[in-house]
């Protein structure tokens, strides 16, 4: 018989597996950690189990340390942090408290805003190739799952919490998914273990506290294997969100321009509903944003790849509340936030780096093209954003032309162009970052010369 399995029932299902330290090893070791491993302990039952188990296993271990969040939410929460260093300290593990001294903004859940706060505070600490270990249960996955299902989540969310994901520079295991909450508390009593209960767990005004005490009460004793079913369920729909995410992928690498955030609306155009539907849920859950409403795609839809007229933008309510998509030229772009045009000047002293609010200038010596080094004072530059009216006469050209004409020529976007660096010799415009050099300025033959590069902040650089 397979260690760490209870001999089956007699009927198709397995009775739950026993928790054993031995079989926490055997799971790390598939996922290699190769840095620290941090445990996120917040001092209740579940995370002490975890916690007691890396303890017993941590000469197989990289270095081991642990992670508390004190939220400030409860009249204990310094008694709980005092608890987890009495355990870390007997246990002989280094612990972290973080004290957090932010409140939950007005009509945010306490719930979901307390578990952003504590990942955003334990992913900031972590390393390349470390790990942080969570101590989330096979009950806790069933419970996300309901929760998903009633708010109308699609096969992404219903896969629920996945074992292994990206946090920070490291990563997120969860070693416990496989393990009920009642086998966890087994193994904590064979061990005398002390934890502590947070109140908040048995209010109901919680939606996960109603599942947990009311309603899955209610399924397992009509349904004994609901849970088992309900976590296989899990995995299915994390096989067809994989799916899903690959053919997104290929349908992005067809629409995306060379830079992240623009779409060829002509290849968006030519996929069925469902593709598109799913091309871009997948490419802005790339970008960073939150996934889109149902009211949202409609909108995008409807007024942003069918639309006639005009350059129509829509806001998406992302994380910073800036993020919104326009379309320009029949390609759809995502707008990390709009910077309102300033005049004021800048002085850039070559070749140093210079970081602007839309993006960094950097200068790299070189010969035959770009600014003549002769013919820029002391190697500094006066940088510039338009204020209207400019005009240059760029290298090659025999006349001198309007620089709004320049940005529709170029096909720049309507918002880049606030934020686009000019450099000025005095009184002078010498150059348009990455695009073109005034006549007067243009180097010549082998003559030394600055290459001027403008990175822009919100998709690399600059097309």
């Amino acid at each position: 018989m397979a260690a760490g399995r209870r001999p089956t029932s007699g009927d198709e299902n397995p009775l739950p597996p026993i928790f054993s330290p031995a079989q926490l090893l055997d799971f790390l070791r598939t996922h290699e950690p190769r840095g620290r491993c941090l445990a996120a302990y917040s001092g209740g039952m579940d995370s002490t189990v975890l916690l007691h188990a890396l303890a017993v296993q941590r000469k197989h271990l990289p270095e081991l340390c642990a992670l508390h969040v004190n939220h400030g939410l409860s009249r204990h929460a310094a008694a709980w942090a005092a608890h987890c260093r009495e355990q870390c300290h007997a246990m002989r593990i280094p612990l972290t408290v973080f004290e957090l001294k932010t409140a939950p903004p007005p009509g945010v859940s306490l719930e979901a805003w307390a578990r952003d706060q504590r990942y955003r505070a334990m992913a900031a600490v972590l390393r390349s190739d470390d790990v942080l270990l969570s101590a989330q249960h096979a009950d806790d996955q069933v419970e996300t799952l309901l929760l998903r299902l009633l708010r109308g989540s699609g096969p992404r969310g219903l896969a629920a919490m996945r074992a292994v994901r990206p946090l920070g520079l490291g990563r997120l295991l969860r070693p416990l998914l496989g393990y009920e909450r009642a086998e966890l508390r087994r193994y904590a009593g064979r061990h005398k273990l002390q934890w502590i209960e947070d109140e908040s767990n048995a209010e109901l005004r919680a939606d996960r506290n109603y599942l947990r005490h009311h309603v899955l009460p209610l399924l397992r004793a009509r349904w004994p294997g609901v849970s088992t079913s309900l976590r296989r369920a899990c995995t299915l729909q994390a096989w067809a969100a994989t799916l899903l995410d690959e053919q997104a992928r290929r349908d992005l690498d067809s629409a995306r321009s060379p830079h992240a955030t623009s779409l060829a609306l002509e290849k968006l155009r030519s996929l069925s509903g469902e593709r598109l539907r799913n091309l871009l849920h997948y490419w802005l859950r790339e970008q960073g944003c939150p996934a889109p409403t149902a009211q949202t795609t409609r909108r995008i839809l409807r007024e942003l790849l069918h639309g006639t007229g005009g350059s129509p933008r829509l806001k998406l309510g992302g994380a910073s509340g800036a993020e919104e998509l326009r379309r320009y030229r029949d390609r759809l772009y995502l707008v990390r936030e709009h910077l309102e045009c300033t005049v004021e000047t800048r002085h850039w002293r070559l070749p140093e780096a210079l970081r602007l609010p839309g993006g960094i200038l950097t200068a790299r010596r070189c010969h035959g093209m770009g600014l003549a080094a002769g013919k820029i004072p002391g190697d500094s530059l006066e940088v510039r954003t338009r204020g209207g009216g400019e005009k240059i006469r760029p290298v090659g050209r025999n006349c001198t032309r309007l620089l709004k004409k320049l940005w529709q020529e170029w096909g720049v976007p309507p918002w880049k162009r606030d934020t686009w660096p000019l450099l000025y010799v005095g009184d002078r415009l010498a150059a348009v970052s990455g695009r073109t050099v005034a006549e007067e300025f243009a180097a010549v033959s082998e003559e030394a010369a600055w290459d001027i590069a403008w990175q822009a902040n919100e998709e690399g650089p600059a097309p």
